[in-house]
Formats: C-alpha cells, structure tokens, sequence
C-alpha cells in the first residue's frame, strides 16, 4: 500500500543516517591506528544564526553568521558571513546563490600560520520529503573558494599573497523528527540529526578528497512559525592538506533559525492603495 511504501522508504532513510553515523563515528580510530598519520581531539562552541527572508512567493533572501570558538569560548576559530538568494520551485525544492566571507584564525595543533580570509561562491539545491513522522531534505551544495595564499615577507614572517582557487561539493542528508506532534509542521519540539561529507576536486586539493565531514545530532524548538531553536552536538572531522594530520572537532552548537516574510507587507501595501 502507499502508506507501507512510504513507511518503509522512511525506515530506510533512518537506517541510512544511522549506518552513515556509524561509519562518521569510526573515522578517528581507524585514522589512529595508522602511526604515520597524528589526530588531534579538540572542543570548540559555535552559534550560528541563519534566516530566510521572503520577498515575494518565489524569492526570498537567505542571510548566515556563524560565531565559532576554539577551546571552548577562549579563542577564534573561525568567522564566516553568508548570504544568497533563494528560488522556490515548489514545496519540496529549492535552489541558491550566493557568496560568503570566512576568516581561519590560528587555533588548535595544527594552526594556520596567519589569520587567512576566504571569498567563497556557492550554489546549492535542496530537496525536501515527507516521510511519515520524518521531514527529510537533501541539500546539495558546490562551492568555489578563493582561500588567502599563505607565504612569507621579506623578513620570513607570514603574509598573505594572494589566492589559492579549489572546488569543492556538498551532500548533507537532514532529518527532523517530531517530539510532541505527528507531524513536524505542527510540533514544538523536534530531534534533528544530519551527516555531511565535504568533497574537494580539482586543481590544489592536496593528499585528502575527503575535506571533512561533519555529524550532527540536536534538540530544537520552535518558538512559532518560521522561528526555531536548536542545541546539539557536532562531531567534525576535518582532514589537512598534506594527508597526515587531521582534527576531530567536539563543537556544542546553538542555533538560531529567524525567518521573516516581507512578501505579506508588501502585499498589504499595495491593497491598501
């Protein structure tokens, strides 16, 4: 039946995110276990503040700080500013634009050797199921970066001279699951989890295809519509260029979710003429 059809596409896609995890979770030991490669445990915070704000029935800006802390709340690590415009095609899909500012702070075992900024432009394309209890969305995202080229000034310090271009593409597989309702439109509460592997390719990749990945498991709530909040916990585990040194990350991330629709005040506005 199609009810048992769909049931059974959502078991799946459970089973999937927690093989996904699982496989996310062994990363470090099998890094580990290998002597010429050095893992390095870190704790970071990050609060990250996101909105999607309509302006008409099909577009709507997108706006994205993130706030990132190395060892706990103590030091930078990280700055990134993003912004796009999104196209609604219907429902269940979207598509993006946009362009975004980073800033990699010196942190951690494996610093940078000098505070290096980032021009990054991004295209992404999310798809979004219902899936009994579930909301489920794939978010397929290609980024072209512009990272600072890290060399030396006349007296050895560290300079930035320039760009380094590479590619690199996205797939994070979310699911939402409500706690006090049968269906997340209507709930308060909710479990979220994602994993998402990040994929560099091209010219300047280095020893690592394999960027990251990040696994993610919170608890959200939403304040009303279009307005949540989200605390949970993100396993990071990022992989350097040179293929021998990589860090797992264990970040406490918050989240704020604000989303404004200009579409109905200009609506009014004009019937008011």
């Amino acid at each position: 039946c199609y009810g048992c059809a769909k049931k059974n596409k959502g078991i799946g896609m459970t089973s999937k995110l927690l093989i996904m995890a699982v496989m996310a979770a062994s990363l470090p030991a099998a890094l580990s276990a290998q002597s010429n490669r050095e893992l390095s445990d870190q704790q970071h915070s990050w609060a990250v503040f996101t909105g999607t704000h309509r302006i008409s029935d099909r577009w709507a800006l997108y706006t994205e700080y993130q706030w990132r802390r190395a060892d706990g709340l103590n030091h930078w690590q990280q700055s990134l500013l993003r912004a796009g415009m999104e196209y609604k095609f219907n429902q269940h899909i979207t598509a993006m634009v946009g362009y975004a500012w980073i800033e990699t702070f010196p942190y951690g075992d494996f610093p940078v050797a000098i505070r290096t900024p980032e021009h990054r432009i991004w295209q992404q394309v999310a798809v979004q199921q219902e899936l009994g209890r579930f909301t489920l969305q794939h978010r397929y995202r290609l980024e072209q970066r512009y990272s600072g080229k890290v060399t030396s000034d006349d007296d050895g310090a560290p300079a930035i001279h320039g760009t380094v271009y590479t590619n690199r593409i996205r797939y994070r597989i979310l699911a939402n699951f409500p706690l006090d309702e049968s269906v997340m439109a209507k709930a308060r509460w909710f479990l979220s989890l994602s994993d998402e592997p990040f994929i560099s390719f091209g010219k300047h990749v280095g020893k690592n295809i394999l960027d990251q990945n990040r696994l993610y498991g919170g608890i959200g709530y939403k304040v009303r519509p279009g307005h949540t909040i989200q605390v949970g916990y993100l396993n990071q585990l990022i992989a350097k260029a040179d293929g021998l040194h990589f860090e797992y990350k264990h970040t406490i991330q918050a989240s704020f979710n604000w989303n404004l629709d200009f579409s109905k005040s200009s609506e009014n506005k004009s019937g008011s003429h």
